[in-house]
């Protein structure tokens, strides 16, 4: 399952006031460690730890009323429907009962 982490609870415990644009050409960037001077960043090992301690989120991909199946548009009527549910969904509503569009 994919995890997914609160990148503001990463930079807050970094202490990263940067950006990675900030970053760019200075000496200290590099991919063994660094210990940047101007933002105060710390080693790069210490970067990997914080992100194994950051807290996670149970979460999965949804899809959304919009890319599925389900989801009609009535043209005639100006609403929309969900074929499963028979109701009329908001776009951004979602469901377990969802299937992707081909081209969703």
């Amino acid at each position: 399952m994919t995890q997914y982490v609160d990148i503001q609870y990463i930079r807050n415990a970094i202490g990263i006031t940067g950006t990675k644009e900030s970053c760019k050409g200075c000496k200290y960037n590099e991919p063994e460690g660094f210990a940047c001077n101007t933002y105060k960043a710390p080693s790069f090992a210490y970067v990997c730890e914080v992100l194994d301690d950051a807290p996670i989120v149970d979460a999965v991909p949804v899809i959304r009323c919009c890319d599925c199946v389900h989801f009609k548009y009535l043209e005639n009527l100006q609403m929309t429907h969900c074929d499963v549910h028979d109701r009329c969904p908001d776009y951004t509503d979602f469901c377990s009962w969802a299937e992707r569009k081909d081209n969703g």
